[in-house]
């Protein structure tokens, strides 16, 4: 399975960035076996907005495919098999 399908417009993303803003998102990725461009950008956009509102996301159960992938995009500091763990107080 592909985290984003090409052939298929995608709605509501925008929607979806600000009902996400400041929180701890978890992504589990264990049925993903392909990324390409535009799902590592839309990995990489969710990133930066929701630490940019002071959330966090995490990539779980990730295949060795897609973690090399992020590897590769440095994308790499999502993955986290524990999940999101507590905040740590200021």
């Amino acid at each position: 399975r592909r985290l984003v399908d090409p052939n298929r417009p995608i709605t509501g993303w925008k929607t979806c960035l600000e009902r996400l803003a400041g929180a701890d998102v978890r992504i589990d990725m264990a049925s993903i076996t392909e990324i390409d461009a535009r799902g590592l950008g839309m990995l990489a956009e969710l990133t930066r907005e929701t630490r940019n509102a002071g959330g966090r996301v995490a990539v779980v159960s990730a295949s060795p495919r897609v973690r090399r992938l992020l590897t590769l995009t440095h994308l790499d500091a999502l993955l986290n098999d524990g999940g999101v763990g507590p905040r740590k107080a200021a």
